[in-house]
């Protein structure tokens, strides 16, 4: 069993439009589609946007479809890449996060690591899996959207690849849940350069890319 948390509506349909089937599974409040790709169940939802957004539908996901193994994906900001580039996670951390004058690191919450690891496994799937070009390394979230390098001050950004309001968050619980995780995003807007140039055509390219990348690492489960 596989789930996939996204964002935003048009990231979760853009997936959903590769199956000709899928189930709905209403539960409490929360809305979980069934997909079957050859013998692999798939089960997607949305979060909606922002970390608080992410961790708690994470945590109802997680309590009522125990899967495998979980992914987040959709687009992002970009760090020193272009639009429509693959930026895969193998780590996440918060850019907004400072418990430093308590000797944590810049990004750590107290009490929980200072980043989080993707899953080996599924970082070799995903590179068995892809036939584009992909940036590796780490995905940064936080509660803002950001659209300048200011957000990143104090951090090493060499990196640092993408911007986004959820992936952390996501991998935060699946860490406390024990759950393997990766996130990778699709770059729909550059950081620092004018977000209103980014058009319709950018975004709607990432999410395909992004659906298809992840339609080909789940056959692969």
């Amino acid at each position: 069993m596989v789930g996939v948390i996204f964002a935003m509506d048009n990231e979760l349909e853009g997936f959903l439009n590769l199956f000709d089937d899928k189930k709905t599974h209403e539960i409490e409040n929360l809305v979980v589609y069934e997909v079957l790709l050859e013998t692999t169940k798939i089960y997607v939802t949305k979060s909606g946007i922002g970390k608080v957004n992410a961790a708690y539908v994470t945590t109802q996901f997680l309590n009522l479809f125990p899967v495998n193994y979980l992914f987040n994906t959709g687009i992002a900001g970009g760090v020193g890449v272009n639009k429509g580039e693959i930026v895969l996670a193998s780590t996440t951390f918060y850019h907004d996060a400072d418990a430093t004058v308590f000797g944590y690191e810049r990004g750590q919450i107290p009490g929980m690591p200072a980043f989080y690891d993707a899953s080996p496994y599924l970082l070799e799937q995903f590179k068995r899996s892809i036939d584009a070009p992909y940036k590796e390394g780490s995905i940064v979230s936080g509660d803002s959207f950001v659209t300048s390098m200011s957000a990143l001050q104090g951090f090493d950004t060499s990196g640092i690849y993408a911007i986004d309001m959820e992936s952390t968050a996501i991998a935060q619980i699946s860490h406390r849940y024990n759950v393997p995780f990766l996130a990778f995003r699709i770059i729909s807007d550059v950081i620092g350069e004018n977000t209103e140039g980014t058009l319709e055509s950018d975004v709607t390219n990432a999410i395909d890319i992004s659906a298809r990348a992840l339609k080909k690492v789940c056959a692969l489960l």
